[in-house]
């Protein structure tokens, strides 16, 4: 099993347990999103605020699926926040992201670690 927190700096709070044969598939996924980021930020610097848009809504159902709630939650803001066209809140969101997914840690989980039972 492994053990993937989220980084403690955004007091996120949550973890996911992954076995072997998802740990290829969250390693894609994370890859995928941290990807998903530079089109963001292209999105914001040329104000194309449809595709901010169609992203952030990506974002919020692709987070839940792959269990990063937090990813979700900000996919659903920047949604929000590029309807209203607020480049201020998109730029502080996009950012909180990047960080987020950057900072992501995936370590061994030993199940049979006493300190854990």
């Amino acid at each position: 099993m492994k053990y993937i927190a989220g980084p403690n700096n955004l007091n996120t709070k949550e973890s996911l347990c992954i076995n072997e044969e998802m740990e290829n598939l969250t390693k894609w996924y994370i890859q995928s999103e941290i990807e998903n980021v530079c089109n963001l930020e292209k999105a914001l610097e040329n104000k194309n605020f449809n595709t901010l848009i169609l992203l952030g809504d990506q974002l919020y159902g692709h987070g839940a699926s792959f269990g990063f709630p937090y990813v979700s939650r900000i996919g659903k803001r920047i949604e929000i926040a590029a309807i209203s066209q607020d480049l201020s809140l998109l730029n502080l969101l996009i950012l909180s992201l990047k960080i987020y997914l950057f900072d992501l840690h995936i370590a061994n989980f030993n199940l049979d670690n006493p300190l854990l039972n």
